[in-house]
């Protein structure tokens, strides 16, 4: 970065891109004016969020000059949006503007973010969807573990406290039960059941994915390949379990076709974003040329209005 003096009516300059006073009090205005007070103390944030602006110009430039803000404002939607019942008095009043002075300012400055945003969406939008199809499907080929549904089980649960129960107990209740009655189960999950959750969901665990079960007792569940009552008792250290399987669905792979769009979308705003990035490494590259006799003049100037906030 180079500091020079003597500059007039800008307070950053690249190349032949300038941020003017009234841009940077643009952008102020726009924070909210509850945290708008001692902003300019924040020094590093108060750098970031001028370059932030030198951006926003730099990509305008750039649009102008190669003649694509026409081609932007045809695949966007560019409007001109009025300011006039948003604008804080006090922080105008301060500043020195009138209201239609700096709805004007604030117009032309939403306007260059608008496309700033618009050409990020217009590069999206120049990419070719059967090229991006294309990496898509390679994509899925490669990464077709990502793809694959683990197997999940439709579950009803009744845990016994082994504080509580004995074994020999629970085999009562498991013969009690039956091969496959699904209102015993019932019953005597209600009854007996440690688990809290019994009281609303009276056993009925719902569907559950075979690596989200977690410890032995969900291995030894996931082996089981039949619907109904299972008709071993199965255990951890503190409980016993009985277990009905109410479904099961298999391990299966999703198809290509249903992430097909997703993984092009995520595809195409990679290379959208990659693009813009480039185009911003181009653009932004010189040399930048700070006008000190005016940075020092919006230290003043917003210090003065964060001093008049607090009286």
């Amino acid at each position: 970065m180079m500091l020079v003096s003597g500059f007039d009516g800008f307070l950053l300059k690249q190349d032949t891109t300038t941020i003017e006073l009234s841009e940077v009090d643009a952008f102020v205005h726009s924070i909210p004016s509850e945290f708008r007070e001692g902003y300019i103390a924040k020094a590093s944030q108060f750098e970031k969020d001028i370059y932030t602006v030198l951006n926003v110009n730099l990509v305008f430039d750039y649009l102008e000059k190669s003649d694509l803000l026409t081609q932007v404002a045809a695949d966007q939607s560019i409007v001109e949006n009025d300011f006039k019942d948003k604008i804080d008095q006090n922080f105008i009043d301060k500043l020195g503007y009138t209201v239609d002075e700096f709805n004007q300012i604030l117009k032309a400055f939403d306007r260059k973010k608008q496309y700033v945003v618009g050409f990020q969406h217009y590069i999206y939008n120049q990419i070719d969807d059967a090229a991006a199809d294309e990496l898509a499907e390679e994509y899925y080929k490669v990464n077709r573990v990502k793809y694959i549904k683990p197997k999940s089980m439709d579950l009803s649960q009744i845990s016994f406290s082994k504080e509580k129960f004995s074994k020999e107990k629970v085999t009562e209740i498991l013969n009690y039960i039956g091969t496959d009655s699904k209102e015993r189960f019932t019953e005597m999950a209600v009854a007996h059941s440690s688990d809290p959750s019994v009281k609303s969901n009276k056993g009925e665990l719902g569907t559950y994915k075979e690596n989200l079960y977690k410890g032995h007792v969900g291995k030894e569940i996931f082996m089981i390949d039949e619907l109904g009552m299972h008709s071993h008792i199965l255990q951890d250290k503190e409980n016993y379990y009985l277990v009905y399987i109410n479904g099961i669905n298999p391990q299966d792979t999703i198809p290509f076709d249903d992430v097909k769009v997703e993984l092009r979308d995520s595809i195409k705003q990679n290379m959208a974003d990659k693009k813009f990035n480039n185009i911003m490494s181009s653009i932004s590259n010189k040399e930048i040329e700070v006008n000190i006799e005016q940075l020092a003049t919006i230290t003043e100037r917003y210090l003065d209005n964060t001093i008049n906030d607090t009286q």
